[in-house]
């Protein structure tokens, strides 16, 4: 996490032009929050073959913002990449409650009704695309007031 932050210091907010793949990622939940709080262009990417090893992916699977979460297969022959990718899909859908697409249009249905397909499609694209917005940390007390008072869109301390 020190890499990311000296990083990010480094390049400001041209840091936020690039995408990071935390490939096969075996960080805690805990740890991914952190990095998920802070830097909007890092994305988490699990595998089966390397983090099925340990429970933790299950939790990562669960607690990671849903714009967050690639899936790859850890594989660099093409023979073993398509089905190891499609394993940690279906264990992604499974563990989130999404279902897999048995079908695909090309304008997409309302939000609430996608699968783990098309949540996984815009992952991929907003990470090719890179530019990420900037996150904006509001007070406990801000949040709190806009939780009362939600068309309150006030920045005052």
């Amino acid at each position: 996490m020190d890499l990311l932050k000296r990083m990010h210091e480094r390049h400001g907010e041209e840091w936020r032009t690039i995408s990071v793949d935390l490939h096969s990622c075996g960080l805690s939940l805990e740890g991914w929050k952190t990095i998920e709080k802070n830097y909007p262009n890092i994305f988490l990417s699990l595998s089966d073959v390397i983090n099925s090893r340990s429970e933790n992916h299950v939790h990562l699977i669960k607690g990671c913002a849903e714009d967050r979460l690639l899936a790859e297969s850890d594989y660099d022959n093409i023979q073993h990449s398509v089905s190891q990718t499609w394993k940690m899909v279906e264990k992604i859908a499974n563990l989130r409650g999404w279902e897999v697409e048995t079908s695909w249009e090309e304008e997409a249905p309302p939000l609430e009704k996608w699968g783990v397909v098309r949540r996984l499609e815009r992952n991929w694209l907003q990470f090719q695309a890179g530019n990420h917005p900037e996150i904006v940390h509001k007070s406990r007390r801000l949040r709190k007031q806009h939780q009362y008072y939600p068309s309150d869109e006030s920045e005052e301390e």
